[in-house]
């Protein structure tokens, strides 16, 4: 239970940074990663998750994958 309430906690984070004035791709990374542990994702899936970041940061834009794995988790 106590997991699924600090997952909560992680997307609503998530959330409030890529619609709030400060959108840190640190600060939105960290939530990607931490929520993939918490759901003890397969490493590949976060070796992948991890470029799409990286991918991210070069083009300055979110990636569509990293959405729709935040949206699935949601």
């Amino acid at each position: 239970m106590a997991g699924e309430v600090y997952q909560a906690q992680v997307l609503k984070n998530f959330f409030d940074t890529i619609t709030g004035s400060d959108r840190n791709l640190t600060r939105i990374s960290m939530c990607v990663v931490t929520l993939a542990k918490l759901r003890s994702e397969d490493p590949a899936q976060v070796t992948f998750l991890m470029d799409q970041m990286r991918k991210s940061r070069e083009k300055k834009e979110l990636s569509v994958d990293i959405l729709d794995y935040m949206v699935d988790a949601a």
